[in-house]
């Protein structure tokens, strides 16, 4: 069986090269072809190219396709008239591949931002299109650095922030192009379906296509992160602190089985005798004390699981708050909050260090990033580390990874992992390398995985009085100003991996990347290997790791301790390091395949709820009576319920108004409720799990029963809604989102 697997996946990659070749040549053709229609254009002014590209202005997608070769040629000339740039074949070559709707696999440095303009505009001659970068900082700078060219084009270009109010936002969404973030983007879909009239919405033209920078970034390390509204809630700190002194006086050893390769915690025989004892029950896995479980669940996660300048960071100051740090960028994430009592749980570790327990929220919308972007009709993107994931693109979004060559051959030298014993060893040789590099007055860029490591390697180079600068989450603010000295001689700059891919070496300057760890996946390390050597450039990157690293903690490496050891270890563990390596991978792979099973439970359910809210919506704005036939069909046989609802309207017009208000208070109040249980659900299905049932399944099966009384619980509340009213006048809609303005939500997002 072993050999057969091996042969499936020896063929499969030859048919993908085959593939990749065959359409490499494509490119090239196209592009060849793309530069001889460009010199009909080049003796014409800026005015006469915008007036000849009007002809492509408006058109279908068929014919899009058809004109790209003369759209691009156009476009190809206006870089050279606005920015005075030549763009490179290259860079043609991933404009095409990105408008086929693939993702563009280009090194950094290629310009990738230059690259992302010319399918921008050909997607926005058939649809606004929308344009998706990982930060706010970056969507500001794309837009500007790019609206000389859409304008001239006669395309009106818009930027969607977070401060943004409701007017503001509608306005960027009605531009030709829009430039976001992939957080914006997926609130502002759920604020959109809570609205009370269709007018409200921000996005009133669909989703049409996107074209998201660091596509990895956004739909694989970020895929299974949701985007939840909440609204305060008001719920007991002290059954929180209880469960937090509990879990304090348990042992690792004898109470708990930790694995910190799955990231999970979970009692002992022992373990288990004492938290019942400390809640004076029986049997704490009863089904009748699953609330004492959640909360000592959400303990032990807090307390040995996320650990602090890792997971999340304890702000300074004098309202010290528990802040996310994202796992792959390492960027604070203020606002945002660890769902299902986790967050709460983490105050309540560090309620000695002056931390408040805030008030959960309760969640009233949420959608994963991975369903937010499979709304849409047509998906491409850009990485320089997109390859390894091209299975992943494949099976969730049915998108195709296409290797672009780069402009020129690259240049970087890679040595060989070096491996230490102990932590105190890989510090001490990374400061000695760093001497070495730094004598040779080159720039150096120093990869660390937490706030922790990089504070650490900062003292030692103090000690050592070597001037640097830290990008961590810590130093958030700064991170533009940083980035922009990291690539001049003599620099030396820590970060975690929010370092940006817009490092600007000086000429004649070799960069020098040093890891300090393996991530968990190689693609990250790649993109912080990329930061050196752009266009053609030389540059070295050196790896320097320990046993005591926090990726050695997931998994057994005592084997590797039976051996007799010295510093550095043999290059005959590296085989190893790197198999280990890609365990981890593979199972975020399989965690993220689960979790996806998982969502489109909730995904088909959420579908079904906001089509029906929005035909409610649309048979009120078209004024038809479909609303009125809903609201019949939720008052069923209930006689008083009918005749009240009778008396109180005198026509269609109010009948239509009453009916809408109602209903939407119906549907939104039993929606929130069933989220509630969806979660509750899911929090405790995996205890059943260990009873020998399939999760998913168990899963599915209850979720839907769930649902068919949610659909009775609307009908219910309906039902009561109209009998309790007096009359028309008294009703103030109830609706627990209509008249909830963009200050009174709560966005938080869940990374468990």
């Amino acid at each position: 069986m072993r050999l057969i697997a091996c042969n499936e996946r020896g063929f499969t990659k030859w048919i993908n090269q085959k593939e990749t070749d065959h359409y490499t040549k494509k490119l090239i053709k196209i592009t060849e072809e793309i530069k001889l229609i460009s010199k009909d254009f080049e003796s014409l002014s800026t005015d006469e190219l915008s007036n000849e590209f009007q002809k492509y202005k408006k058109q279908t997608k068929e014919e899009a396709t058809k004109n790209l070769k003369y759209v691009y040629a156009i476009v190809y000339v206006l870089f050279k008239k606005i920015y005075n740039i030549t763009l490179h074949d290259v860079q043609l070559h991933g404009a095409i591949a990105l408008y086929d709707g693939t993702i563009a696999e280009m090194r950094t440095g290629e310009g990738k931002t230059y690259t992302s303009a010319l399918p921008t505009i050909l997607n926005a001659t058939i649809a606004p299109t929308h344009v998706v970068t990982v930060n706010e900082y970056l969507a500001k700078r794309d837009k500007e650095e790019l609206e000389p060219l859409y304008t001239t084009l006669g395309f009106t270009v818009g930027l969607n922030l977070n401060e943004m109010n409701v007017t503001q936002k509608r306005e960027a969404y009605n531009c030709d192009i829009m430039y976001s973030t992939a957080n914006e983007l997926g609130f502002d879909y759920l604020k959109d379906n809570m609205v009370p009239d269709l007018s409200y919405r921000v996005n009133q033209h669909g989703f049409n296509s996107t074209l998201i920078d660091e596509v990895d970034l956004v739909l694989i390390d970020e895929a299974r992160t949701p985007l939840i509204i909440g609204q305060d809630s008001k719920s007991p700190i002290a059954p929180i602190m209880k469960a937090n002194n509990i879990v304090i006086t348990l042992s690792p050893e004898t109470d708990l089985k930790i694995d910190y390769k799955t990231r999970t915690v979970s009692l002992t025989n022992e373990g288990a005798e004492k938290v019942s004892k400390a809640y004076n029950i029986e049997n704490i896995y009863d089904e009748h004390n699953i609330s004492y479980m959640h909360l000592i669940n959400e303990a032990l996660l807090a307390n040995f699981i996320y650990q602090e300048n890792v997971d999340y960071a304890v702000t300074k100051g004098k309202n010290k708050e528990v802040c996310i740090i994202d796992t792959f960028t390492g960027r604070m994430q203020p606002g945002r909050r660890f769902s299902n009592g986790l967050h709460q749980a983490l105050e309540a570790k560090h309620l000695r260090n002056g931390v408040e327990i805030k008030e959960e929220n309760k969640t009233i919308a949420t959608i994963t990033l991975q369903n937010y972007f499979r709304l849409y009709d047509k998906i491409s993107g850009m990485s320089g580390t997109a390859i390894e994931e091209q299975n992943e693109f494949q099976e969730v979004y049915g998108l195709k990874v296409i290797p672009i060559q780069p402009n020129k051959p690259l240049n970087r030298k890679d040595k060989e992992i070096i491996a230490f014993t102990t932590a105190e060893e890989k510090w001490n040789y990374v400061v000695d390398r760093i001497i070495h590099h730094h004598k040779k007055h080159r720039p150096i860029l120093v990869g660390t995985v937490s706030v922790e490591d990089s504070e650490l390697l900062s003292k030692k180079l103090n000690k050592a009085r070597l001037k640097h600068k830290v990008l961590n989450a810590k130093q958030n603010e700064e991170e533009a100003k940083i980035i922009s000295k990291a690539g001049i001689k003599d620099a030396i700059t820590i970060a975690t991996n929010m370092a940006g891919t817009d490092i600007k070496v000086e000429d004649d300057t070799e960069l020098v990347v040093i890891l300090t760890e393996l991530n968990e996946s190689t693609r990250i390390d790649n993109q912080l290997k990329g930061r050196t050597s752009r266009q053609g450039a030389a540059g070295f990157t050196e790896t320097i790791i320990s046993l005591e690293d926090s990726i050695f903690k997931r998994v057994n490496v005592d084997f590797i301790k039976r051996f007799k050891l010295t510093n550095p270890l043999p290059n005959s563990f590296i085989k190893a390091f790197k198999a280990i390596q890609e365990e981890l991978e593979s199972n975020s792979y399989s965690a993220r395949r689960s979790a996806l099973k998982f969502d489109d439970v909730v995904r088909e359910q959420r579908n079904i709820f906001y089509n029906t809210r929005n035909s409610i919506l649309q048979s009120f704005r078209d004024n038809d009576n479909l609303v009125i036939e809903l609201m019949y069909e939720a008052l069923g046989d209930n006689e008083e319920a009918i005749n009240n609802f009778n008396l109180l309207t005198e026509d269609d017009n109010a009948k239509r108004k009453l009916a809408k208000e109602i209903l939407l208070y119906s549907l939104d109040k039993a929606w929130v409720d069933h989220i509630d249980k969806l979660e509750a659900l899911k929090s405790g299905i995996g205890w059943r799990g260990q009873n020998g049932k399939n999760p998913i399944i168990t899963y599915q099966n209850e979720a839907n029963a769930l649902y068919e009384k949610f659909k009775q619980q609307v009908y219910q509340h309906a039902i009561e809604a109209i009998i309790d009213l007096k009359d028309y006048t008294s009703l103030k809609t109830q609706n627990v989102y209509a008249n909830k303005t963009k200050s009174n939500f709560q966005k938080r997002g869940k990374i468990k």
